[in-house]
Parts: C-alpha cells; sequence; structure tokens
C-alpha cells in the first residue's frame, strides 16, 4: 500500500517526466538512467524561457523582412510559377494536389505560398516573414515536447534554443523555397504532441490526431517518413513505455548503482503500434521517388556511381557534425566532390569515427539512454536525404539538419548535463558557458542570415567559400547579367564551364550574355549546344528564335519559334504578341 502511495503521488506532481507502464522509482532513475525528473517550472518560470527563445531568433532572423527572392528555385517556386501567382482558387486547390511541378509533391506547401501570395502579393519580406514565425513555432514546440517527456526544464531550454539559433538552419529559415522545412516540421511537432497526449491514455480518438498531424507533415514534405522511428526511440528514452528499461525495483547504493536491464521482448507492441504510420510513410516514399524519378530530378547510377555516393554518404554525416561544432564557410550549395585519394580517405575515416561513436553510445546505452536515442535520432533522420537516391547535384545540404541535429543537441545537453550532476560547483561555470557559445552562434546566425539579403551576396559568397561551384558562377552570371554587368557575367560563365563543360543551362545563360553584347552569331551557336545537350528546352528554341528576329531572317525564327511551342505550349502567347508587334510594324 505504501508503495502504492508513493506511485500516485509520482503520476499527480506536475512537471514529472511522462513514463508509461509501470514507474520507474525517481531516486533510481536519476542514478541508473542518466536524468532525473524535476519539478514542473512555474508559469512565469516557463514565459520567461519562452521569450528567451523568441528574442533569440528575432534578433537575426528578423533582418530577413528586406531580403528580396533569391534566382534559385524562388523564381521556379513562385515568380514563374503561374499557380501560385494566380492566387487561391479552386483551380490552384486542385493543382496543389495534383501536380508533380518542380519534380516535387507537397500540396501543403504549395498552398501555403498560394496563400502567401494572396495576402502578400510578391513582397518577399512576408514571404521571409512567414518563415521566421514557424521556425519561432518549431522552437517553442520542440522546448514543450522536451520538457513534457522529461521535466529538465532548463536542458529542454537550451536545446531548443540551439536548435533556434544554430547558423547552419539558417537555410531553412532564410530561403523562401525552404518552406517545406519549417512548415514540415511545424506537424512534426505536432504529431509528436499529439503522441504524447495518446501514450498517456491510449485511445482511437487521441491515435487518429497523431495520423492527421503526421499526413499534414508528409503533404509539407516526404522527409517525415523517418517520423515513426523517432517515436519508437523515445518509446525507449524518455518515455520508456513498457519498461523497457527496467531495474530490479530496489533503490541502488550511490556508490554502486544496480545495472538496468533492456527487455527487447518488449519491443514488438510498440512496433505494431506504429503500423499505420509505417504504411504511410512507405505511400510516400513510393509517390515522392515517383515524382522526383519522372520529373528527372533523381541521377541515374550511370550518372553519379553508387560507390561515389555511398563514399560522400560517409563523409556527410561526419562533415555535418563538423558544421556543426563549427559553423564556418556555410554555403548555399555545396558541389560533389572529386574522386581522389583523399576523398576516399576521408570516406575510410568517418566510417571509422562513426562505428567508434555507435560503439560506445550502444556501451553505455542502458546507464546514458539519451545517448543512444540522440545519434540514431541523427543517423535514422539524415537517411532519405543522405545521398543514397541523390536528389539534384548537391553532395549535401545545410537545410538537411533541420530535424536530424537535434539528436545531437540532446545528446549534448544531457551529456554535459550528466556530468555536472556531480560537480555541484561547475554548475555556474556551464551556465555562464552555454550564454557565450549562445550568444557567439547567435552573432555567427546574424552574419549567415545577411547572405541571403539577395542574389549576388548569396553567391558571392558561395563562390569564396567553396571550391568548383559551378552552381554559384551561373547563378551569380544570371543576377550580374540582370545587372547589364555582361563582360562580369561572361567571365562567370567560361570559369563555370571550366569546371563543368556538360550543362545546358550554363551555354543557355552564355547565349544571352553574348546575344546582349552584339554576338549574334556566338550565341546561336552557344543555344545549340545547349540543345544538343538537352534537346527539349522549349526556353532556349525561343531564345534562337528571338536570335534569329533580331537578325531579320523571320524564315528560321519562325521555325525555331515552332519548336519553342513544341516543347512548352506555355510560349506560345508570348510568340504571338512577338508576330502581332512585327506585323505592326509592316
Amino acid at each position: 500500500m505504501k508503495k502504492g502511495n508513493k506511485q500516485r503521488s509520482f503520476q499527480k506532481r506536475p512537471g514529472k517526466a511522462l513514463i508509461i507502464g509501470k514507474q520507474i522509482n525517481a531516486h533510481h532513475v536519476s542514478l541508473n538512467m542518466g536524468y532525473a525528473p524535476e519539478r514542473a517550472a512555474s508559469p512565469i518560470t516557463l514565459f520567461f524561457i519562452c521569450a528567451l527563445l523568441i528574442t533569440a531568433i528575432c534578433i537575426p532572423y528578423l533582418q530577413v523582412i528586406n531580403h528580396g527572392f533569391i534566382n534559385y528555385d524562388d523564381e521556379v517556386y513562385i515568380l514563374n510559377n503561374p499557380n501560385v501567382i494566380s492566387g487561391l482558387s479552386i483551380h490552384s486547390f486542385i493543382w496543389a494536389f495534383t501536380s508533380s511541378y518542380a519534380s516535387n509533391w507537397h500540396p501543403l506547401t504549395w498552398l501555403s505560398h498560394i496563400i502567401d501570395f494572396q495576402i502578400f502579393g510578391l513582397n518577399p519580406g512576408m514571404y521571409h516573414l512567414v518563415n521566421v514565425l514557424l521556425h519561432i513555432a518549431n522552437t517553442l514546440l520542440l522546448f514543450t515536447i522536451l520538457n513534457k517527456m522529461t521535466g529538465e526544464q532548463w536542458k529542454s531550454a537550451l536545446v531548443a534554443a540551439l536548435f533556434a539559433v544554430h547558423p547552419v538552419h539558417v537555410e531553412s529559415v532564410a530561403w523562401i523555397s525552404e518552406r517545406k522545412d519549417v512548415l514540415s516540421t511545424f506537424f512534426w511537432m505536432l504529431t509528436m504532441m499529439g503522441y504524447l497526449w495518446y501514450v498517456q491514455q491510449r485511445n482511437i480518438q487521441r491515435y487518429l490526431i497523431v495520423l492527421v498531424c503526421y499526413i499534414l507533415g508528409l503533404l509539407s514534405k516526404p522527409m517525415l517518413v523517418t517520423l515513426p522511428f523517432v517515436l519508437l526511440l523515445i518509446d525507449f528514452w524518455p518515455l520508456n513505455r513498457g519498461e523497457l528499461i527496467q531495474t530490479d525495483g530496489k533503490l541502488a547504493h550511490k556508490i554502486n548503482p544496480v545495472q538496468p536491464i533492456i527487455h527487447w521482448s518488449k519491443l514488438p507492441p510498440l512496433i505494431r503500434e506504429k503500423i499505420p504510420l509505417l504504411i504511410l510513410a512507405m505511400i510516400s516514399c513510393s509517390v515522392t521517388f515517383y515524382v522526383q524519378h519522372s520529373g528527372g530530378a533523381v541521377s541515374p547510377l550511370d550518372k553519379l556511381h553508387l560507390g561515389t555516393r555511398l563514399l560522400n554518404v560517409l563523409t556527410s554525416y561526419l562533415t555535418y557534425l563538423w558544421k556543426m561544432l563549427l559553423p564556418l564557410k556555410l554555403a548555399v550549395f555545396y558541389p560533389y566532390p572529386s574522386w581522389d585519394y583523399y576523398f576516399l580517405l576521408g570516406a575510410i575515416g568517418s566510417l571509422s569515427i562513426i562505428l567508434l561513436i555507435t560503439c560506445l553510445v550502444l556501451f553505455v546505452i542502458k546507464t546514458r539512454p539519451y545517448l543512444a536515442v540522440g545519434w540514431f535520432w541523427y543517423l535514422g533522420t539524415l537517411v532519405p536525404v543522405i545521398g543514397i537516391v541523390q536528389v539534384g547535384a548537391q553532395s549535401m545540404a545545410d537545410r538537411y539538419t533541420y530535424i536530424p541535429l537535434i539528436g545531437i543537441f540532446i545528446m549534448v545537453i544531457w551529456g554535459i548535463g550528466g556530468l555536472i550532476n556531480h560537480w555541484h560547483s561547475k554548475r555556474l561555470l556551464f551556465s555562464i558557458i552555454s550564454v557565450i557559445i549562445l550568444i557567439l552562434l547567435t552573432g555567427a546566425t546574424w552574419v549567415q542570415v545577411g547572405f541571403w539579403k539577395d542574389n549576388e551576396t548569396l553567391f558571392r559568397h558561395a563562390i569564396e567559400v567553396t571550391k568548383n561551384n559551378d552552381l554559384a558562377y551561373n547563378k551569380l552570371s544570371k543576377e550580374l547579367f540582370k545587372q547589364k554587368k555582361y563582360a562580369e557575367s561572361l567571365s562567370l560563365l567560361q570559369e563555370c564551364l571550366k569546371i563543368k563543360r556538360n550543362k545546358c543551362d550554363t551555354y543557355n545563360n552564355l547565349g544571352n550574355v553574348m546575344a546582349a553584347m552584339g554576338n549574334l552569331d556566338g550565341s546561336i551557336s552557344s543555344y545549340k549546344e545547349s540543345l544538343r545537350l538537352n534537346p527539349h528546352q522549349g526556353t532556349v528554341y525561343f531564345n534562337i528564335g528571338i536570335t534569329f528576329y533580331e537578325k531579320r531572317d523571320f524564315k528560321k525564327a519562325s521555325e525555331y519559334f515552332q519548336e519553342a511551342v513544341r516543347e512548352d505550349p506555355g510560349l506560345a502567347d508570348e510568340i504571338k504578341t512577338l508576330e502581332n508587334a512585327r506585323n505592326k510594324q509592316k
């Protein structure tokens, strides 16, 4: 009876760790599992923490209100997308759910852009502001979830703070086209909140809420396919559902604690519980792969060998960790490294370190389960974007770490917290160091956000901090062309061709620059080279037609205009307008 009273008082005490099933003695948990449930923070403390998190985000990120669109995906997703800039309607709503435009299927993300246009028009500052607001919401939800699961409000606040102001997350927030990152993460967090509510009282109504939030997340970005795996991880720690981690029930001696036991046999019911989520994840994977493959976004093996991809996977896992520790030389695009001895050596070194960390976290999994949970959170959530199935030309991308690094932040904060529990004199020092680190990260984030203010600043920075970045040369050239800086634009394109000679987009841009400089024959030659590499470019046929039009060779111009319409019927109105203007001049 006395034991039952202990358990009831533990369950009623607000702010304790949320543990499902038979309760583990709180003192025993603190000795053997690496964390001790704490009393709930007062509303004033919670308000203070949330206010600090919001302020920390606003300081570096509110400058984006004065930023513009970027000529990398923003023009494809929004500026040149007639279905977005036509505003909200039945047609645009249906299009969002049925289109594979830009090799993507994320209907809720499309709808968010459409609603932005309906409200703000083409004011980029407001699009940016919505991203920042979603990032604030994600941060507060992350803090709330961790606090509810563990009762450790200050550790939870530190993890949320790292998530809020780490420079590697700038790309996800400061890039309008990455709305899918912040929006899908919002539903990721809501799914976890619903899951915590469900495990407190398991019933079909609460499970349906989890399913609905998860579906909304998948409709925003398919990266949420790894969320069922993360829910299994938190079942292990800190929820300890079904007493996966169990002791003998006796208080451990402080010097010689009882070793916990992991009951893996209790895991299958928790896996079966996730089957509906796993089915949804598989459906999302199938749809996403079909859309991206049919749109040509997936690189075939003959273009990028599987061995190269696997080596890049290994180096990327470690590089992301390095950028977390030392967030320098961050760029909008990281080109694939060239195959050489150093690339192979780096991959082998990365594999060794990954295996070493994995062995270490498994070795202490009984006493410090948070290390294993954080590490496998990181490894697992990166799988869809790590590059085994290569989508796009990048070797890695900062935006891919938006969710995965949460696992590493948990490892760091709970790991250090476990150490200083025995060093009371060091807690003040740790607090001071934490504040200094967060201030430095906020400053670095301010600088990194500043690089996203316009195309020229962004791509000049990318060229400075990376090597052989053909995309950055190409995009910067395109921006300088708009500014009528033709000579510098031409020079950048020539540098781009030294890096990669088989890019049709580069030859198209080269043709535009030459035409603007009056070299019409050179322009036509460049356009034709672009078509040789890819003969299905309506815009390039149109550009050649315009060039022949300027040469007064109307017969040739008409032939290329016909090809342009055949490849892209949307160009018909523009060609008709051009020919009507010519007829009026006769």
